[in-house]
């Protein structure tokens, strides 16, 4: 199996841009949707997953013009970053302090939030999705709690809980115990608690 070369990033924006512009149209509100491990958040915070060579604001800055330029505007940022990669920043190896990887998420938002565009962040736990339903729960509940340690929950304009795990097993019903839908509910209990 050959390895694909990496596009560029500017390669990349003027595809999504012309997809986006050509598919949905410009009544559409566009999101860039990526995993924030994937990137470096200027030069303080280093990418967990170095190998893509990603920094958010360049990546931004890219696909906002390029939207923009098709009459599309991006209209933020949403953030999946699972436990584990906040709590293990920037790698379980060789982890920055503790909370380190909640500050990275921290100056993400405060990076998205200045270019005047929304930001979102998902709440999940690969390792609890990739162990047990009630892994997955506990893991989501810490991911939650660490967030809510470095970064003002009301300045995100969005959060969900999702997984593409193997757990929970089941998504409903919110009744049940580690359900993913028992696991969001009591996610956004705690966020609003916080």
């Amino acid at each position: 199996c050959a390895v694909r070369e990496i596009e560029s990033v500017t390669t990349t924006a003027v595809e999504v841009a012309q997809f986006t512009a050509t598919a949905l149209g410009p009544s559409c509100h566009f999101f860039l949707y990526d995993a924030l491990p994937h990137y470096a958040v200027g030069s303080q915070w280093p990418a967990n997953v170095p190998v893509y060579g990603l920094e958010l604001g360049e990546t931004l800055t890219a696909l906002n013009a390029k939207m923009a330029a098709v009459g599309v505007p991006l209209a933020g940022y949403w953030m999946d970053c699972p436990y584990e990669y906040s709590r293990d920043y920037p790698n379980a190896t060789s982890p920055f302090p503790s909370g380190s990887g909640f500050e990275k998420i921290a100056a993400a938002v405060k990076l998205v939030k200045s270019r005047g565009l929304a930001v979102g962040k998902t709440f999940n736990s690969q390792q609890g999705g990739s162990t047990s339903d009630k892994g997955f729960f506990e893991g989501t509940l810490n991911d939650v709690a660490g967030v809510a340690k470095t970064v003002p929950l009301e300045s995100l304009d969005y959060a969900m809980v999702e997984t593409w795990y193997t757990h929970p097993l089941n998504a409903a019903p919110e009744s049940q115990p580690y359900t993913t839908a028992y696991t969001a509910l009591a996610a956004f209990k705690a966020f609003f608690e916080l």
